[in-house]
């Protein structure tokens, strides 16, 4: 037998199956949200399909976690399942995935936008008790938040801005001023410090402050940098920024780790694993713009009209989104 538990944040579900949240509410004892996740899609063990032969569903205040278990002949090799839910998801979409069989060997992974078909082994060595796939997965689940993997870009509709755009921004304005490679070097050495503290005491429990204050600071960090880069020829001390605002943005970081509730010694793999992952996709990010903005800040005009009106249209754009994360 093989076992499989979802955790997904409740809004997102009740986007994908189209529903009112009265109504999802309603639904989640029934069958309903099982059916269109677990059930919605083939599972098939090497090239047996398997049946599944219980489920369940809770609803909780921001999240709905589903338990199903699945009779899968042969009961070794890998597991496939691919769920038709997945092709119509957002790019936002993660799901927290557990499985294990009756050996009690446990793989915890990450089911995100992008992905149609999770696999999974059902020969587990005897000392497992994380799948592999979790550390990596939190790697991943860290580069696409900050939009530097490929498909945050890109999709079967063609071009989109990624989740993370705001973050991005962000680093734009702070290089925007054109420093040497060793300022850069510690404005991005600061932004990570920030970050990572903040990251690590949302996700422990033990600060939390509302989404909407976090997301409303995060967009007013990008509007103040930016009108920094307007007001001032050269801009002193951006590491010292860059570090206060870092802060502020490893809150926003976290949000998309605690809404899967994760908990227990699944903890740190994540903490580390998603903090690596923002990592690699900054240094991703600063390696794209950097030597662009460093040769544009050659030229002339650039420097006389190119660089005020990028800062101004950051400025612009991030006091939008303080208005609609604030007030909306």
């Amino acid at each position: 037998m093989s076992s499989l538990q979802i955790t997904v944040a409740a809004d997102k579900l009740v986007w994908v199956l189209d529903l009112s949240e009265q109504v999802a509410r309603q639904l989640a004892p029934s069958g309903k949200f099982f059916e269109a996740t677990l059930a919605s899609g083939p599972l098939v063990a090497g090239d047996a399909p398997c049946s599944w032969v219980s489920s369940g569903a809770q609803l909780m205040k921001n999240r709905v976690r589903i338990e199903a278990t699945a009779h899968c002949p042969g009961g070794s090799g890998e597991l496939r399942w691919s769920p038709a839910m997945m092709q119509r998801v957002p790019n936002s979409f993660q799901m927290l995935v557990l499985a294990h069989t009756a050996r009690e060997r446990i793989q915890e992974l990450i089911f995100e936008h992008g992905q149609e078909t999770l696999l999974l082994a059902l020969s587990w060595p005897k000392s497992a008790q994380v799948g592999n796939t979790g550390f990596t997965g939190y790697v991943g689940m860290g580069i696409q938040h900050i939009g530097a993997a490929p498909n945050q870009w890109f999709s079967t509709q063609g071009f989109q801005l990624p989740d993370g755009i705001d973050h991005i921004l962000f680093l734009l304005a702070l290089l925007l001023a054109g420093t040497g490679i060793f300022e850069t070097a510690k404005t991005v050495t600061g932004f990570t410090a920030g970050h990572s503290l903040t990251l690590a005491l949302a996700l422990l429990g033990w600060v939390r402050l509302p989404s909407r204050i976090i997301e409303s600071l995060i967009a007013l960090s990008i509007v103040y940098v930016a009108i920094e880069d307007l007001a001032v020829p050269k801009p002193s001390r951006r590491w010292l920024l860059a570090t206060t605002f870092g802060l502020i943005h490893g809150f926003g970081f976290a949000a998309a780790l605690t809404e899967l509730q994760i908990a227990g010694d699944r903890m740190l793999p994540a903490l580390f694993g998603f903090n690596l992952g923002v990592e690699l996709g900054q240094i991703v990010i600063v390696l794209a713009l950097w030597p662009l903005l460093n040769y544009l800040g050659r030229l002339a005009f650039f420097n006389r009209w190119g660089k005020k009106s990028s800062a101004g249209t950051i400025a612009a754009v991030g006091f939008y989104w303080f208005v609609r994360r604030a007030f909306f």
